[in-house]
């Protein structure tokens, strides 16, 4: 059980099959969260499934189970841009502490444009809340195993105008969030770990899991490498 100010909301984990994947839903209607949990519960056996009303109180849980896919589940009824700037908060405090888990978003959304632009920020999968139970599964599977999914009348649209490729589908090291560039600008200029937590206002922590991240994707074996390897990024300044 989790308490918040709105009141009481559960948090339950499914156990499933050992050497399953770890699901995490992040949803903060808890009718809603609990009627997707459980019936991903029962279409599902091979994967553990996690409920939480949001990113921080999964990391402040006790269990804090790792997941293999996060999956943000949008209320409805907002613009495209309330949406897009809810997407990119939860992205940058998630990709804060955990840059490994790949990300997922749900949402009634079915404009082509729109989840073309939810891509660009980053994600791996956009399931419509249109789509059939099962197929949700599918996409969950895919992403899991390291594919990207979009639907397809998405996917279609979006070839016929020429998009972009999501971010998903690119080289790790090209793909950084607004946070890790901040962190990388802040080490090209070989500002210290605490100076940088001090000035981006972050715990020291953080920084460092940053720092880490940014040198995996860039596979850099020092700080000087990084700041060689991300001049792309700071070609105007």
């Amino acid at each position: 059980m989790i308490t918040s100010a709105a009141g009481l909301v559960e948090s339950k984990m499914v156990r499933a099959e050992a050497g399953g994947h770890t699901i995490v839903l992040i949803d903060h209607r808890p009718l809603v969260g609990q009627c997707l949990l459980t019936s991903l519960k029962g279409t599902d056996k091979t994967a553990t499934f996690a409920l939480y009303p949001s990113l921080q109180q999964w990391r402040e849980d006790g269990l804090h189970p790792a997941a293999s896919l996060v999956v943000l589940c949008l209320p409805g009824g907002q613009t495209a841009d309330a949406e897009l700037a809810f997407i990119t908060r939860d992205l940058e405090e998630l990709r804060g502490w955990n840059d490994t888990a790949s990300v997922m978003v749900m949402s009634d959304t079915e404009s082509a444009e729109v989840i073309v632009r939810i891509f660009q920020l980053g994600v791996q999968g956009y399931i419509p809340t249109t789509s059939s139970l099962d197929v949700a599964v599918q996409a969950f599977r895919l992403v899991c195993a390291g594919g990207v999914y979009m639907p397809a009348a998405c996917m279609l649209t979006a070839l016929a105008n020429g998009s972009a490729k999501p971010q998903g589908t690119k080289k790790d090291d090209e793909v950084f969030s607004p946070r890790q560039i901040s962190v990388a600008r802040a080490l090209r200029k070989g500002t210290p770990n605490k100076i940088i937590a001090y000035e981006l206002n972050m715990c020291e922590s953080t920084v460092k899991v940053h720092v880490r991240n940014i040198m995996k994707k860039l596979k850099a074996k020092n700080r000087t490498e990084v700041a060689y390897l991300t001049n792309k990024y700071f070609q105007d300044e």
